[in-house]
This record gives C-alpha cells, structure tokens and sequence, in this order.
C-alpha cells in the first residue's frame, strides 16, 4: 500500500472509482471525504439540482443511525415543503418528498419526521393542495408520495402505541 507523499492519505491502487473519490497520485484514496447528508440535501434542493437514485441513498446512508444529522435533514426537508403546489416550489417540493418518502426505510428518519414541529401538516397541505395544483405529472407525483408517507407515519405511531400499551400492560401484570 502506497502513502500519497503530499498528503499522507493511505492509498489503493485498485479501488473502484466512486463519484466522491479524487485521484490523487495515480490512485484512489481508501476513503475520500463524503458531504453530510444535510449539504448535500441543500444542494440538491437548489435550482438545477438534481434528485436521481444513487443521491437519495447517499443522503439516507449518510444520515443513517446519526440522530442529529437525521433531524438537520428533515429540517430541511420540512422548509422545502412549504409553499403551494404548482407555483415555483413545485420541483423543489417533488424532490423532498421524493427523498422523504426514502427515510420511511429508516426508523430514526421516520420518528424525526413524526416529530417534526409542522411536518404533518404541511405533507397534509400538500397532498390537498396536489388536487387542485392540475393533472401534470409533478402534482401526481407529489399527491402519491404524500399518501404514502402519511400512511407510513401513522402506521408507525400505531404500532408504537400498541407496543407502549403492551409494554404498560406487562408491567402491570408483574407489579400485581
């Protein structure tokens, strides 16, 4: 294994070239610094950013089992879901619910976004407002992907009651 002499960076010459990795030397690093999952949300979000498979699983694999970056993330996602359906915000709108509906895999990203001040709300907002926002193929989109994260996020909270009533039950059961 060779050492880049100019920055002391571990080197393979046999690593599979990923779009984050920078050549250096004549090889790959083992390991090249990755952007968080939250700026990388941010530039996507942006104008001619865009939100295709393998960046929807880099910004849930970077947030993944991070509970801090995870709510930065549905921060984030939350803000671009504001605004009505139809108007400027509508690409913007697509790609967060788009990238949310891929944190419901994940339990901590669902929890956040269950606990997230207004999130509801807004995916409420949204998925009324899709109706009326015309029969394009963004407004589809945005009205499918919020019935289904609605659906998941409730489903979720069920079963955490069911499990919490459970639970109480069993203590009760013990403490008599």
């Amino acid at each position: 294994m060779a050492v880049c002499c100019a920055m002391d960076v571990p080197l393979e010459p046999r690593v599979i070239v990923m779009p984050s990795s920078i050549f250096v030397c004549g090889h790959f690093p083992l390991k090249a610094h990755r952007e968080t999952a939250s700026r990388l949300l941010a530039r996507v979000l942006g104008d001619g950013g865009h939100v295709d498979f393998p960046t929807v699983t880099e910004i849930c694999d970077q947030a993944e089992g991070d509970a801090e970056e995870t709510r930065l993330v549905v921060q984030i996602l939350y803000a671009a879901l504001q605004g009505t359906v139809g108007g400027s915000n509508t690409s913007r709108q697509l790609k967060a619910v788009t990238i949310a509906h891929e944190f419901l895999y994940d339990e901590l990203a669902r929890h956040a976004m269950w606990n997230c001040p207004g999130m509801l709300d807004s995916l409420d907002r949204l998925h009324e407002g899709s109706h009326f926002a015309g029969k394009g193929p963004a407004a589809e989109s945005i009205r499918l992907l919020t019935a289904e994260i609605r659906r998941h996020l409730f489903a979720c909270l069920e079963k955490d009651l069911q499990l919490q009533y459970e639970l109480q039950a069993t203590l009760l059961t013990c403490s008599l």
